[in-house]
């Protein structure tokens, strides 16, 4: 239990906030305005230091695994090796408000809309794996049914994303804004001081716009 206690996370647990919420709308156009004005208002609270949101929680256990293409196919791989990618759904400044190194080009920006290019962020075992010896920045990944392609805007450091005692796993984020995402998000939010004081005063914001 004391090295688990011990294992790095790859980002810093003081002062990270997070609850879910399910708000009551009832198309996607809607639920991306709700999440804009919720994430507008939460960053400007006494105390907090960036907000973003995510579909999967981190530590819940829970995960999105599938395979991904790579330019537009299946990438090959080693043998013994697996194409599962896990991917989560998320907001703007995600990785800056985690505490996650962006290595290579950018975090997610609230210009990242359904009208502009869709774009994604993967983690450096996403690009040892699928993108060897690459500049991963400028290739396409997409699911394999071919409904989404986004374009590579960043790399991440591997982090810890399902448990703590888990093993790197190639890793891809989209942006909340391009996927028809409509339900439950995680809110998490950045602040100083005790983190759980900021939860009335992100209750009363919440209880304003549903």
């Amino acid at each position: 239990l004391l090295n688990l206690k011990n294992t790095p996370l790859g980002f810093p647990a003081k002062g990270l906030v997070v609850f879910g919420l399910k708000p009551d709308v009832h198309s996607v156009p809607e639920g991306i305005l709700f999440y804009q004005q919720l994430m507008s208002k939460l960053r400007v609270l006494p105390g907090v230091e960036s907000v973003s949101i995510m579909e999967e929680r981190l530590g819940s256990g829970w995960s999105d695994n599938s395979d991904m293409k790579v330019d537009g196919k299946l990438p090959d791989v080693a043998s013994g090796s697996s194409r599962t990618v896990r991917s989560n759904v998320v907001g703007p400044d995600f990785f800056h408000m985690l505490g996650v190194p962006v290595l290579a080009g950018r975090d997610f920006t609230d210009s990242d809309t359904a009208t502009s290019p869709h774009v994604g962020i993967i983690n450096e075992e996403f690009a040892k794996r699928f993108l060897p010896n690459l500049n991963p920045l400028g290739h396409t990944i997409g699911t394999q049914g071919g409904e989404y392609t986004m374009t590579v805007v960043g790399v991440v450091k591997d982090h810890k994303y399902r448990s703590i005692d888990e093993t790197p796993i190639p890793m891809a984020w989209y942006m909340y804004a391009q996927i028809p995402v409509l339900g439950q998000m995680h809110v998490e939010m950045r602040v100083n001081g005790a983190p759980l004081s900021i939860l009335p005063a992100a209750q009363k914001v919440v209880q304003q716009l549903d």
